[in-house]
């Protein structure tokens, strides 16, 4: 994509994001100026092609309650048990609410209702806490729905949780363990850790082999990690926790042999990303069966069946 190109459609975005309700069009740009290509909606074949359909099709608002921060929480002590959870220290519902006297040296806090709302505080001696405040009030002003246009966060309500800290008790920066899970089935793991003090990532195998990345990928971990002693108890976690959603990427951790829910995310990137192995986009594609989950849903399949008797009934 040349430098004028990619402009254009750079411009063209912005002003649908501003002024259209066409979901489907903006992913379609979105994606198209992540990847270089067209996202095909009428029959999705790979990973990111079929993440996008589930995302402007399946998952609306009723799902929320599995992404939302907090409420997340009491599907996850329903579905596993309370043990996985990370200690809860306070919920407030605004900014001006946060009592940071009565909060420890150390702790978590999240908006509920977006991705990446995080303010991580190792020492709060350091903290400016009026800088912080002003960027939290711009993220409780923000409804994330409108980044990739996934309609599962349209509806929350912004809540800031805070939780206990987690830290590795070797002093080294926390793993972040995220399993790519197909209806309660995880295929792998994507580890986030980091070396040489940049953050990378890798992916092992249920086996803990690790694939070999892409040689484009210039943050693939080039080391090895040791497996985690817990590591078949985080894949029944994994498992039980996805069962039921065609995909969802369960995020969780590994400190003193107990495992720590993280979060649960149903479109990675807003579908707007392959996967980071280029050919897991068609191994994942194949693990993603399109459910028939509402009337669109109906009305969609229904317009691919009279597509394709259209083509097959066509006089040569």
């Amino acid at each position: 994509m040349n430098f004028f190109t990619r402009k254009f459609y750079q411009v063209y975005l912005e002003w649908l994001k501003a002024f259209s309700s066409d979901d489907a069009e903006v992913s379609k740009i979105q994606y198209f100026l992540k990847t270089g290509k067209e996202l095909n909606l009428d029959d999705p074949k790979t990973f990111a092609e079929k993440m996008q359909w589930l995302k402007l099709y399946y998952y609306d608002e009723s799902f929320g309650k599995f992404a939302d921060k907090y409420q997340c929480r009491q599907e996850v002590k329903e579905r596993v048990g309370e043990d996985v959870l990370i200690k809860l220290l306070a919920v407030y519902d605004s900014v001006d609410a946060v009592d940071f006297e009565k909060l420890p040296e150390k702790f978590a806090l999240k908006c509920s209702h977006g991705s990446g709302f995080n303010l991580i505080v190792h020492d709060k001696s350091r903290l400016d806490i009026e800088k912080e405040k002003i960027r939290l009030e711009k993220y409780m002003t923000q409804n994330y729905y409108y980044k990739f246009r996934e309609k599962i966060y349209k509806d929350l309500m912004p809540t800031i949780v805070v939780e206990e800290l987690l830290e590795q008790p070797d002093s080294c920066e926390l793993i972040d363990y995220k399993f790519q899970c197909f209806d309660g089935v995880p295929a792998n793991v994507l580890i986030k850790a980091k070396e040489d003090g940049v953050c990378k990532m890798a992916i092992y195998d249920l086996n803990w082999n690790k694939l070999e990345g892409d040689t484009s990928c210039k943050k693939y971990f080039q080391g090895e990690l040791p497996k985690p002693d817990n590591f078949e108890q985080m894949k029944d976690v994994a498992a039980k926790l996805s069962k039921g959603f065609p995909f969802l990427r369960v995020d969780l951790y590994s400190i003193n042999g107990k495992v720590y829910f993280g979060e649960m995310t149903f479109i990675p990137n807003g579908g707007a990303k392959d996967p980071l192995i280029s050919k897991l986009n068609a191994i994942y594609g194949d693990l993603i069966r399109i459910p028939v989950h509402n009337a669109a849903c109906l009305l969609f399949g229904f317009i691919l069946v009279c597509k394709r008797l259209i083509y097959v009934l066509e006089p040569y």
